[in-house]
């Protein structure tokens, strides 16, 4: 099942991210959509999303949680606890650890 989310406000965007728990700290107002989708695949769900504004994610995974970061396209300031996912690296968030994620763009990718 496919899970929308199209908002101007990023905490319905929190809610909806899947085997998480955490927050965003907004480093400027909103300049778009805080966008969404979440396809559930069994005991996967795969997330594509698009930050509304440059903020900074931080929150760890859920105990059975582990989050594959596969940018599809070219993300200025992207990165995942210091490692940058600019030039289409892969960043892993392991369940259990606090992960932080800044992005300078206003907008991420962020499967799972």
């Amino acid at each position: 099942m496919l899970k929308r989310i199209c908002t101007w406000h990023f905490d319905e965007f929190e809610e909806a991210m899947a085997g998480i728990q955490g927050r965003h700290v907004l480093v400027e107002r909103a300049r778009a959509l805080w966008r969404l989708d979440v396809l559930a695949v069994g005991d996967v769900a795969l997330m594509d999303g698009r930050n509304g504004a440059r903020s900074v994610y931080q929150g760890a995974c859920d105990a059975e949680t582990c989050i594959v970061f596969v940018p599809i396209e070219a993300r200025r300031g992207l990165s995942l606890n210091g490692r940058h996912l600019e030039d289409g690296g892969l960043g892993i968030a392991p369940s259990g650890r606090e992960n932080r994620v800044p992005s300078d763009s206003g907008s991420t990718t962020s499967p799972r």
